[in-house]
């Protein structure tokens, strides 16, 4: 009986060499590190050869995985050549993807954008809202995919990143310490809830100073002085506003639990998979460019500091 490659451990190779990482080809593919270990492995007890070489601080091919990589890319594109025509007589290019409002940011609509100019003839169907009216959606089996915060004990079909919540404000905000004006959206919101919880916690009085339909209304609520308000610290940075400042420990709040930011897929077949994963790999090039370039800023800002110092 002759030996066959498994198309998928193949992809995993192909998907490692391309980010220099199996943390990262793990996120891409939804796997974990040693789900992408094992098919590595077994590709290469297939093969008789071993395809990467590590070291403490980065991998790279091995002479016979240089060798091995055209010919395992051109068997992935005749896999999925083969698979086109079936999936285009079956499916309509339609994908539905719900997104829990607290994730659009300009990284997600450059993710989106990537999406749809890798595929035109895509016809994908976006509904933003609450995160737990997406999750029904989703559950009604409403929408294809759903991109949402949850608790992080719950169960997902692909991670994308843990979400961290502060409290933020005007930095010169003053109300009566006894009875904070609380700012979020409808009673729908995830983070509200959350948000309230910590007050009954830590018996905080509080009152709804401003309850938004969206998060651009409610960024306009805080920066006027109107109250406090729980946000994900990528929604501030993202919106570079330096009017608004982390207020917790200036105004002894409870610090927010985190949460993880999941995709859920209810379609297995291939095109939706595929559009999970380029998903997937969007957000973490968008993160990382993002977090690479905060990073040059900070050095930048040092380096300036530095030289009026010495100057």
């Amino acid at each position: 009986m002759g030996h066959y490659l498994d198309v998928n451990s193949v992809e995993a190779f192909i998907k490692v060499e391309e980010l220099n990482s199996f943390t990262l080809a793990a996120e891409a593919l939804c796997l974990t590190q040693a789900g992408v270990t094992l098919k590595i492995q077994k590709l290469e007890r297939m093969l008789g050869f071993l395809l990467f070489h590590r070291t403490p601080r980065r991998i790279y091919l091995s002479a016979e995985g240089e060798l091995f990589l055209p010919r395992a890319k051109a068997l992935l594109a005749a896999h999925d050549s083969a698979l086109m025509p079936l999936d285009n007589f079956m499916l309509k290019r339609e994908v539905s993807l719900g997104v829990s409002d607290f994730i659009v940011d300009v990284h997600f609509v450059e993710a989106i954008a990537r999406i749809r100019k890798k595929h035109p003839d895509l016809i994908l169907k976006l509904q933003v809202d609450a995160s737990s009216i997406i999750f029904n959606e989703y559950e009604k089996k409403n929408l294809d995919l759903a991109i949402l915060t949850q608790d992080c004990d719950k169960k997902y079909s692909c991670f994308l990143w843990k979400e961290a919540y502060g409290w933020y404000g005007k930095a010169d905000i003053k109300y009566n310490r006894d009875l904070v004006p609380l700012v979020t959206l409808r009673e729908s919101c995830r983070l509200r809830k959350t948000a309230i919880d910590s007050f009954k916690i830590n018996t905080i009085n509080w009152y709804d100073s401003f309850i938004g339909n969206s998060i651009t209304e409610n960024l306009n609520a805080i920066q006027y002085g109107l109250g406090i308000s729980p946000m994900p610290h990528r929604i501030i940075k993202s919106t570079d506003n330096h009017e608004l400042v982390e207020v917790s420990k200036k105004l002894n709040l409870p610090a927010l639990p985190s949460a993880n930011v999941v995709m859920q897929n209810n379609k297995f077949d291939s095109y939706v998979r595929e559009i999970m994963h380029e998903l997937t790999e969007s957000f973490n090039t968008m993160r990382y460019l993002s977090d690479v370039k905060e990073e040059q800023e900070s050095h930048d800002s040092e380096l300036n500091i530095f030289s009026l110092t010495v100057s």
